[in-house]
């Protein structure tokens, strides 16, 4: 009846909650005093720091990079490139072995141990100067603690194999990620010839060829734009444009290497064929930088 099921709530004993439903998980020893003293946000940070480790690998050596390589890549090696015919393989030859023989163009690096000023041992690589090998010296140099870019100082105004060809390579290096922390230096060789160029001339050619290459990009890229504000009516910021396409000038601006490369590039004059005034003495000197 009614009566009776009232009288059954009434003396109905509470239902106590189980030990577990109101077990509160316990932190792990110290963790509770680190997060007082020094706050959560460093504790966030440390714990993410592999991630980040393996972003930062990826985005320098590619996507199959271990989050290791971020520091077990040394960087030991000196590459010598540039154009064909501007005496990379006879320079080689005279730092590894003492002594040059006749050389012809090759397609394959040459590697070898040479001494630095200090003494040590530096491996020297002769890389083809080839225009469809160039790019292939790009996984190199992760490795590379100075790139020695060698151009033929008597034939400084060929197309092919002067400033313009150097001024290519040049732009790519400079731009190149994987380049950055090693040093780069354009070293005018031949100048043993009374008709060369001194590294001086050769860096203000230079200088004008990237502000002739980079200008043309810059002018491109602007009118892709303005296509782009027509079609879409809209546009990229600034910064998202300068990281897609690289280095460009503003209008009338000129590339110098000092206020527009952030990469230091270094000018010497040498000459493999040793006389009075030019020698190899400048890249004996980077092998120990």
């Amino acid at each position: 009846s009614f009566c009776t099921l009232l009288r059954s709530r009434r003396t109905r004993q509470p239902i106590r909650p189980s030990p577990l439903a109101t077990h509160q998980p316990e932190m792990p020893f110290g963790l509770e005093e680190l997060i007082a003293e020094y706050g959560l946000l460093p504790l966030l940070t440390l714990a993410a720091a592999p991630v980040i480790a393996m972003l930062i690998a990826r985005a320098v050596f590619g996507r199959n990079a271990s989050p290791l390589a971020v520091t077990s890549v040394r960087r030991t090696k000196v590459l010598l490139c540039g154009p064909c015919g501007a005496g990379k393989t006879t320079i080689w030859q005279k730092l590894v072995h003492g002594s040059a023989k006749p050389t012809h163009t090759s397609m394959t690096a040459n590697v070898g141990t040479a001494k630095a000023a200090d003494g040590s041992s530096v491996e020297l690589v002769d890389y083809p100067g080839h225009p469809r090998l160039r790019e292939d010296v790009l996984p190199l140099l992760p490795s590379a603690k100075a790139i020695v870019i060698v151009l033929d100082a008597v034939a400084a105004l060929d197309e092919a194999v002067g400033v313009h060809a150097v001024a290519t390579l040049l732009a790519k290096l400079i731009e190149e990620p994987k380049a950055q922390g090693a040093a780069i230096v354009v070293a005018a060789n031949k100048r043993d010839d009374p008709t060369s160029f001194s590294s001086k001339a050769v860096k203000k050619k230079l200088e004008a060829e990237l502000t002739t290459l980079f200008a043309a990009r810059s002018s491109a890229v602007g009118s892709a734009n303005v296509a782009q504000v027509a079609v879409k009516g809209g546009a990229k910021p600034a910064a998202a444009k300068r990281r897609e396409t690289g280095l460009m000038l503003e209008d009338g601006e000129k590339f110098t290497f000092e206020g527009s490369c952030s990469v230091p590039v270094e000018f010497t004059d040498i000459a493999a064929v040793a006389d009075d005034t030019f020698n190899l003495d400048p890249i004996v000197s980077v092998l120990s930088s």
